[in-house]
């Protein structure tokens, strides 16, 4: 069900003026709320999909998305 609630997101043709980066992260995001809710994988690895998925496709640098991993309040 993630998996097609990405690809659904991914490829919707709305709105039309959504830039490809934000397309791609609200396309993560559909799929880690369905993981999230449905509890098919540990939470802890839906918090991680972000880090490896944003990069992967080309929504953030790396760099730039462990900076939200590596914050003083989640230490």
């Amino acid at each position: 069900a993630a998996l097609l609630l990405f690809l659904a997101v991914l490829f919707s043709p709305y709105p039309a003026d959504l830039p490809g980066p934000a397309r791609r992260a609200a396309a993560v995001a559909g799929a880690m709320a369905t993981l999230w809710l449905t509890q098919a994988v540990p939470l802890g690895v839906t918090a991680l999909i972000p880090l490896v998925a944003f990069p992967l496709l080309g929504v953030q640098a790396a760099k730039e998305v462990s900076k939200a991993y590596m914050n003083e309040s989640v230490f």
